[in-house]
């Protein structure tokens, strides 16, 4: 997910109907640039070389979401997309998330999250707790160093819990909602769900969590 503004313009997006890296292209109406959707960055056109803002996201199912936005808004999507169903993710044995910042990148295999679900890992020096539950789909990274404090997590009871505090924590939100911590929140991480042949197209160099 990115913010369109560029230089306090705004741009609008179309799917290009072209690949590159076997990956989506998208266009901006305004210019007609052609963007890459994984980097963000425009490939071709007036506005080559520019990068869109990317902003925190999760791909989750509407029982998980709505339960920690119950008066959220959402998309409805035409009937040509029906398919997509949370069984993409759940049985997500051929995909990953990743993290990217500039020529530095990292993925975890949401099959290899499988067991034990959570791991505590770090990204370019930075602590992190990398999470997939299965059952809704859902993968989310989050970093783990509240006000100068450096967390452990654990999977209990199909909950996201520190051992530090013993405090429970939204998965998709990283925000504490019981215990000590309650009302904190985790540093957001921008990490994206990928094909991994569309991943290390974009990323050759990157490294990969081997349980």
């Amino acid at each position: 997910m990115y913010a369109r503004t560029i230089e306090d313009r705004t741009l609008n997006f179309a799917v290009s109907g072209m690949l590159w890296q076997m990956s989506l292209v998208m266009v901006d109406k305004e210019t007609h640039s052609l963007w890459s959707h994984l980097l963000g960055e425009a490939m071709r056109g007036p506005l080559q070389g520019r990068t869109l803002e990317m902003l925190p996201s999760v791909i989750t199912d509407w029982a998980s979401w709505s339960s920690s936005h119950p008066t959220t808004t959402c998309v409805i999507f035409p009937r040509t997309a029906h398919v997509y169903r949370r069984q993409l993710h759940s049985d997500a044995n051929d995909l990953l998330i990743g993290i990217a910042r500039g020529q530095v990148a990292k993925a975890w295999k949401l099959g290899d999250l499988r067991k034990p679900v959570l791991v505590n890992d770090s990204f370019d020096g930075k602590p992190v707790v990398v999470v997939f539950e299965a059952s809704s789909g859902t993968a989310a990274i989050h970093g783990r160093n509240v006000d100068g404090v450096e967390y452990q997590f654990v999977w209990r009871e199909d909950k996201l819990f520190d051992l530090q505090t013993n405090s429970q924590w939204d998965l998709i939100t990283g925000e504490a909602v019981a215990g000590p911590m309650k009302g904190k929140r985790l540093p957001g991480c921008r990490a994206i769900n990928s094909l991994p042949h569309a991943w290390f197209a974009f990323h050759p160099e990157s490294e990969t969590w081997i349980p």
